[in-house]
């Protein structure tokens, strides 16, 4: 500020002498050089005192600019404080922030793999579910869950929850409806149907099963025995109407497909072989005639409770026929009456037990036969093994099969020949039981006449 001031002072003290020079040389007198100096110091002198105001105004005008200054300055250095401040507070929050996104990063990622983890659970099970029959596209929201860089998102757990729960509706719900069967000729046709839950469908032939390659129903080759294929067959033809029973495949459809697979009465006995066979034509003419000859017996007991109450002698029963041996004896003596009526009664024996022995035979035979067809079918499961080895044991099922088959054709027809030799030889022997009381009786009351007799002529 100083040396701008003096530098203004020089300035004009050498443009005044040059003025004066010049004046000086242009003045010709005295006086006007005077007058000519007292005008150039009133001119120099009002130029200094505006020269002067200009500096004060500027000085002033400086002063103001630096206390603008330091005030701005002031301000400043508050903001930059301040600033300094926000930015510590802020470098704090992120640091906490960055704290808590890795926490969230952490669960973030554990709520992915939980999710994921969950679809790839769920997937199986809905795959093989009925239920896609109605809803197809659930299998295509899992897959997008299992891609690996997908990053799931709410509306993706929404998804999941929302086909997690129209799962479990449709677990506990009987609904009917029109889809395509793939009948056993490969031909398909459209169908009404009943799901029962995710585990059975049905329709009016019996059970269907559901193939989750095709996402469609086709028809077993053979259905399950047992009654479960009326079962339902009544249920698809009543089943709106109220409760009905109903069969339940929890594993969807395995265990009806193994239940599919289990012989029939009649495949079984084909399992028995030749030998098989020999045991049911042997038991089945060995029941038949027991059958008769427990007929036979019944009729003859019938006619020999008529003879008792009929004191002439009839010759359609045994009883009938020793009566007519006692009444033609006459007066023969009582020993030989005696022998008469043991001769009467041992020739009806036979009679009664016709058959019993040979009952008897077949129903030890039977048991025999049964462990003759489990020797050959134990011969026929070695030969496999031998052959084969023991790796695929469907290669020796049919000897063992044969072997245990036999086994229990051979008891089933002994057990049942047994009670009818039983039962028969029971009869027949009740039945003489009471020809042998009358015959016994006969004699008794020929041995009292007599010995009343020979009192009489004694």
């Amino acid at each position: 500020m100083t040396r701008s001031l003096l530098l203004c002072c020089l300035l004009s003290l050498l443009a005044h002498a040059t003025h004066a020079a010049d004046a000086a040389q242009q003045a010709r007198t005295l006086d006007e050089l005077l007058e000519q100096v007292a005008q150039e110091r009133s001119a120099e002198e009002a130029r200094q005192r505006e020269r002067e105001a200009r500096f004060v105004a500027e000085r002033d005008r400086q002063a103001r600019l630096t206390q603008q200054a330091r005030a701005e300055l002031q301000q400043l250095r508050a903001r930059a404080a301040a600033l300094d401040a926000e930015y510590e507070a802020g470098e704090r929050r992120l640091a906490e922030m960055q704290v808590r996104i890795g926490k969230l990063g952490s669960s973030l990622g554990e709520l992915q793999n939980g999710v994921r983890q969950f679809a790839a659970d769920m997937r199986p099970l809905l795959s093989q579910s009925a239920t896609r029959l109605q809803h197809a596209d659930g299998l295509a929201a899992l897959d997008r869950m299992l891609e690996p860089q997908r990053l799931i998102g709410a509306a993706d757990i929404e998804a999941l929850w929302h086909l997690l729960l129209q799962e479990m509706r449709d677990t506990g719900s009987t609904v009917r409806l029109n889809t395509p069967v793939v009948e056993a000729s490969g031909r398909r046709q459209a169908r009404d149907v009943v799901r029962v839950g995710p585990f059975t469908v049905i329709d009016g032939d019996g059970f269907l099963h559901y193939d989750a390659t095709l996402n469609a129903l086709d028809r077993p080759a053979r259905q399950p025995g047992g009654g479960m294929q009326d079962i339902a067959r009544d249920f698809y033809r009543h089943g709106d109407g109220g409760l009905q029973p109903m069969v339940i495949d929890p594993t969807r459809g395995e265990l009806l497909a193994l239940l599919s697979q289990v012989p029939t009465l009649t495949e079984r006995i084909h399992q028995g072989g030749t030998i098989g066979y020999i045991i049911i034509a042997l038991g089945g003419i060995a029941l038949l005639y027991a059958a008769l000859r427990g007929l036979q017996l019944a009729g003859t007991e019938r006619r020999i409770e008529r003879q008792l109450a009929d004191p002439q002698p009839r010759a359609d029963n045994p009883l009938g026929r020793v009566l007519a041996v006692h009444e033609s004896a006459g007066d023969t003596d009582t020993e030989t009456l005696r022998l008469k009526l043991d001769e009467a009664v041992l020739r009806e024996l036979p009679q009664m037990e016709r058959g019993l022995p040979m009952l008897a035979l077949v129903a030890a035979m039977a048991p025999m036969l049964g462990l003759l067809g489990t020797v050959t079918g134990m011969i026929r499961t070695f030969q496999a093994i031998t052959l084969f080895g023991a790796g695929d044991p469907r290669l020796m099922s049919g000897g063992i099969s044969e072997a245990l088959v036999t086994t229990v054709l051979g008891l089933v027809t002994a057990i049942p020949l047994l009670l009818a030799h039983s039962a028969l030889s029971g009869r027949a022997e009740r039945l003489v039981h009471v020809i042998d009381q009358q015959s016994a009786g006969l004699l008794a009351r020929r041995v009292e006449r007599d010995g009343g007799d020979r009192h009489e002529a004694a």
